[in-house]
């Protein structure tokens, strides 16, 4: 689901977090208006400290602007604004939501700014790549599609011009 991301307890300082959050972000940012209209009236949601039939949570404490001044290397000054919310589970941890805005036809690709070298993968999001969220999962932009639900360059240049039309 293009809309949908959750995740279970993550360390909310942790720069690997910092990092999974913005790559949802930028994914989400990403998407084509007219498919991402379908859901949530074009919002993407993530939720943090959840999974399947449980709601572990996170330890309370985080905070919306803490979390911003984390992301805004990442995403950059002219990233669109993003919603954060929490509910508590206990006296001790909460279930956090980052819900991403609607991507507008005219909006300007917005690449990632700075990359995170993790010790399991390769640095992700990386530098100056357009990460997309389609079909449930972020990734990078390409210059052609090789499956029919992955987005090619063309189409988010057509969304940046207004064009709202797929290939």
């Amino acid at each position: 689901m293009a809309y949908l991301e959750v995740k279970g307890p993550l360390d909310m300082n942790s720069k690997a977090t910092t990092a999974k959050i913005a790559k949802f972000l930028l994914g989400a940012a990403n998407r084509r208006p007219g498919e991402a209209a379908r859901h949530f009236h074009g919002c993407a949601l993530l939720v943090i400290g959840a999974q399947k039939n449980s709601a572990p949570g996170v330890p309370r404490g985080t905070e919306a602007h803490e979390l911003e001044d984390r992301l805004r290397p990442c995403l950059g000054p002219q990233f669109p604004a993003f919603e954060f919310g929490r509910i508590g589970i206990d006296s001790d941890h909460e279930v956090l939501f980052v819900i991403a805005q609607p991507p507008e036809d005219g909006q300007t690709i917005f690449p990632c700014h700075r990359s995170y070298q993790g010790d399991e993968r390769p640095a992700r999001p990386k530098p100056d790549g357009a990460l997309v969220r389609d079909s449930g999962a972020t990734a990078v932009g390409s210059g052609s599609a090789t499956r029919s639900s992955d987005i090619r360059a063309d189409q988010l240049i057509n969304r940046q011009v207004g064009a709202a039309r797929t290939a």
